[in-house]
C-alpha cells in the first residue's frame, strides 16, 4: 500500500501568515458567487470561515464549485486537502487556491455555521468605513447618487458603474441588467445587502447574486462632493499611458443596449440573438472602451497597471495621451482639458 500523504494542517483561520504550497484547512462556506466563464477557462471564488477568521478562497473548476456549493447550502462544515495559500490579488493578506488535487470532504469539526452567517450578514455603514471591511462582507448604505456612469456591456450583460455619496465620503457602486436605469442622480437611495469588492486597492459596491436591494428613501441631505477636477488634475500629473494594448468603438441597440453591427447603408442590425432589431446605424449612441498600460507614482516608486477606461473617461486619456505626445506641459493640459 502506498503512503498516506500528509498536508501541512492550518489548526484556525488567524493563523494563515505566508504563503503554504500544500496545506489542509476546515471550515464553513458563508458566501459562494457562481462561477464566471473567461475566454479559456472558469473562475469561482468564496469565503470560507472558521471561528477564529475568515478567508478568500478560490478555483478553476466548475466540479469543484458545485461540490462547494452543496455543502454551503446544507450548512456543512468542509475541509480541503491539498490546497495552497498564496499572496492575495484582492490587496493586504493570503487567499487559499484549489488546485486540480484539491480533497473536498464533510470536515468532522463542529462549528456554529449559523453565527458564522451572522457574521458575514450585511453591516450598515458609512461611505467611509468601507475600507474596514473585507472583500465579500456584505454591507448597506444610505446615500445620495452624484453621478451615473455610461451604461456598458460586459460579458454580453449590461452594467453601469456609479458614484454614490454620503456625508462621510464618496464611493462606486456596480449595477447590472434590470437595475441599470433604476437609480437617478441627486436622489437617495438605501443600497441593501450589496456585497464588497476591491479593486487596485479601493473598495467598492456590487450587487450580490441574491439578496440585494435598492430602495428609495428620504433625501439624506448634505453629502461629501465629488472633486472630480481635482482627480482629473491628480491623473494629468501622476499617470502616464505607455501603451494600448486594446481600442474599441462601437455602437449600441436603441432597444437593448447590445453591440450594433453595421449593414448596407444606413442601417445597422443588433447582435443580440433575441433581439435582432434592424434600426438607424448612424442614430445609435457610440462607445469607446480601450485597455490601457499606465505608469504611476506611487510615494516616489514608479510602477505600472493595466487598467480599462470606457466612455468618457477612455476619451479624455487618449486625449491626455495625444497632448502628451504633442509636447504640451502638464499645465497646458491642464487648461486644454475637454
Amino acid at each position: 500500500m502506498g503512503k498516506k500523504r500528509s498536508y501541512e494542517e492550518i489548526e484556525n483561520i488567524d493563523e494563515v501568515n505566508g504563503p503554504i504550497s500544500s496545506t489542509q484547512v476546515h471550515g464553513a462556506i458563508i458566501s459562494l458567487p457562481p462561477v464566471k466563464r473567461g475566454r479559456k477557462s472558469v473562475f469561482f471564488d468564496g469565503m470560507l470561515a472558521d471561528e477564529s477568521s475568515k478567508i478568500r478562497l478560490v478555483g478553476f473548476d466548475a466540479q469543484q464549485q458545485r461540490k462547494l456549493n452543496e455543502y454551503h447550502q446544507n450548512n456543512v462544515p468542509v475541509q480541503l486537502l491539498n490546497c495552497e495559500v498564496k499572496p492575495s490579488r484582492q490587496g493586504e493578506g493570503y487567499e487559499l487556491m484549489l488546485k486540480n488535487g484539491t480533497q473536498i470532504k464533510q470536515s468532522p469539526k463542529k462549528m456554529d455555521i449559523a453565527s458564522l452567517m451572522v457574521d458575514a450578514a450585511a453591516k450598515v455603514v458609512t461611505l467611509d468605513e468601507l475600507d474596514g471591511l473585507e472583500v465579500f462582507d456584505r454591507a448597506t448604505v444610505n446615500v445620495k447618487v452624484v453621478e451615473l456612469k455610461e451604461e456598458m456591456q460586459v460579458g454580453g450583460k449590461s452594467k453601469r458603474d456609479i458614484i454614490i455619496a454620503d456625508g462621510s465620503g464618496t464611493a462606486r457602486v456596480s449595477v447590472w441588467e434590470g437595475h441599470v436605469n433604476t437609480m437617478e442622480e441627486n436622489t437617495s437611495y438605501c443600497l441593501k445587502d450589496f456585497m464588497v469588492r476591491e479593486f487596485q486597492s479601493t473598495k467598492y459596491l456590487t450587487m450580490a447574486k441574491e439578496g440585494s436591494r435598492i430602495i428609495a428613501i428620504d433625501d439624506i441631505g448634505g453629502v461629501v462632493e465629488q472633486t472630480k477636477e481635482d482627480e482629473e488634475l491628480l491623473l494629468i500629473q501622476n499617470v502616464s499611458i505607455v501603451g494600448i494594448p486594446y481600442l474599441d468603438t462601437y455602437k449600441s441597440c436603441l432597444k437593448c443596449k447590445a453591440r450594433v453591427e453595421p449593414q448596407t447603408p444606413p442601417l445597422g442590425k443588433c447582435s443580440k440573438a433575441d433581439c435582432m432589431m434592424l434600426q438607424r446605424y448612424d442614430l445609435c449612441t457610440e462607445h469607446t472602451s480601450a485597455k490601457l498600460m499606465l505608469m504611476y507614482d506611487d510615494e516616489g516608486e514608479r510602477k505600472s497597471v493595466q487598467a480599462y477606461a470606457y466612455g468618457e473617461v477612455c476619451v479624455k486619456l487618449l486625449v491626455v495621451a495625444i497632448y502628451r505626445l504633442k509636447g504640451y506641459s502638464k499645465e497646458e493640459i491642464s487648461h486644454r482639458w475637454p
